[in-house]
């Protein structure tokens, strides 16, 4: 159900998502807000469900499977992420035409990294002759990926140490 609403509307859901703690939001409002017209709204809304919370079912998974085809590339790039955090290997598909576009974010990175699929290692390798935006991230996705255990710790526990 795509909502029609205003943009008084919007920074008021926005406001809410970036303010509240992400588990105070049911999973029904999250979807509907997922489901927006307004794509910062979608983003956020994908962000929170995906990424800031734990919750998990099909319904989620199925929220975060059709964000994974949006128009917009940060909403796509959110949920990519959630279905990975979920290990839901729906995701590879899309996923692995991303990594082979001339337009690859850090979260599609980290994504292929926490799914840690053979299938990513040529795409993630070729990003090595001209992806410069974390050089780390790239390599540390790329070992967990060809099979290599992680001895310091999750890729999810990488990134947040690294985080700007």
């Amino acid at each position: 159900m795509t909502t029609t609403q205003g943009p008084r509307d919007k920074k008021n859901i926005i406001l809410l998502l970036q303010s509240r703690d992400p588990d105070d939001f049911s999973e029904t409002a999250l979807c509907e807000w997922m489901d927006h017209d307004d794509a910062e709204v979608r983003d956020w809304a994908t962000f929170t469900l995906g990424v800031q919370t734990e919750k998990d079912s099909e319904a989620i998974r199925q929220a975060l499977l059709l964000r994974a085809c949006d128009s917009d590339f940060d909403t796509v790039s959110e949920a990519l992420l959630g279905l990975a955090r979920r290990r839901d290997r729906r995701a590879i598909p899309i996923l692995l035409d991303r990594l082979c576009s001339d337009n690859v974010g850090e979260l599609d990175v980290q994504a292929a990294g926490i799914l840690a699929d053979k299938l990513f290692v040529a795409p993630l390798q070729s990003l090595l002759d001209w992806w410069d935006e974390d050089t780390g991230l790239l390599e540390r996705a790329l070992k967990q990926c060809c099979g290599e255990s992680a001895e310091d710790g999750s890729l999810d526990d990488w990134v947040t140490a690294n985080d700007d």
